[in-house]
Formats: C-alpha cells, structure tokens, sequence
C-alpha cells in the first residue's frame, strides 16, 4: 500500500510539474493570443515538448549515472576542489578506491516515472504535431 502511494505521488508531482512547464511554454510564446488553428497546435506542440524531452533526458541521464559514466569527471571536480579548499577531508584517494566507494553505495532506483511521464507528454506533443499538419497542409 505504501509503495503504490508513493508511486501515485511520484507521478503526481511530476505531472503537475511538467503541466506548470508546459503552461509556462505557453505563456511566454503567446498561446491565449494566437488565432490560428494552426498556430496553436504548434504551440502546445512545443509546450508538451519541452517538459517531456526534460523528464526523459534526466530519467536517460540517471540511467547512464548508474553505470559510472560520470565517475572520472565527478572524480576530476573533487581532485581540483580539495586543491583549492583547504580543510576538505582526505586528498590521498585513487581514483580506484573512488570507483569502488561509489560502487558500494548502489545505484539509484525508482526513476522510471520520469520515462512514463515524459513519454507521454512527447506523444501528446506527436499528436499535436499531426494536428499542425493537418490544418497547416488543409
């Protein structure tokens, strides 16, 4: 029961997120002023676009996280940090010992709500896509 609340919550919050991106989308590119059928499926085209390529990009950049894609750059950025601040902690790790820390820590789960969410966000994005067409072509 705890798991599905938790899930149903994930999805809500990332809904309304991406709805209040969308929305903005609009905003600033003048839906409520645009006549055109035409216009406006291009419109919410673009304003479904956007918050779904960014749920799926960030859901695609946690994927490839878990695998240690990143360990050499994060590594990196935590070498050139100690070199700088001076009571920051241990300075002899190897970029080894740094891998296998890290691997001990486990991967991050429980994402896959961004891949739902921004999926269907980028077919309804599809859809007004073909409407576009449709009255730009009709």
């Amino acid at each position: 029961m705890k798991n599905r609340r938790a899930q149903v919550l994930k999805l809500g919050v990332s809904t309304l997120i991406s709805l209040l991106v969308a929305l903005a989308v609009l905003a600033t590119h003048g839906f409520w002023q645009a006549e055109d059928p035409a216009e406006r499926c291009r419109l919410l085209c673009d304003g479904f676009f956007v918050p779904g390529a960014l749920l799926v990009s960030a859901g695609a950049l946690i994927f490839v996280s878990n695998y240690g894609i990143f360990n050499g750059i994060s590594y990196a950025a935590r070498f050139v940090a100690r070199m700088f601040v001076p009571w920051s902690g241990r300075r002899d790790e190897s970029y080894g010992d740094y891998v296998s820390r890290r691997a001990e820590k486990g991967k991050l789960t429980g994402y896959g709500f961004l891949f739902l969410v921004g999926g269907v966000f980028l077919a309804v994005s599809l859809v007004f896509l073909a409407l576009f067409f449709h009255y730009f072509e009709g």
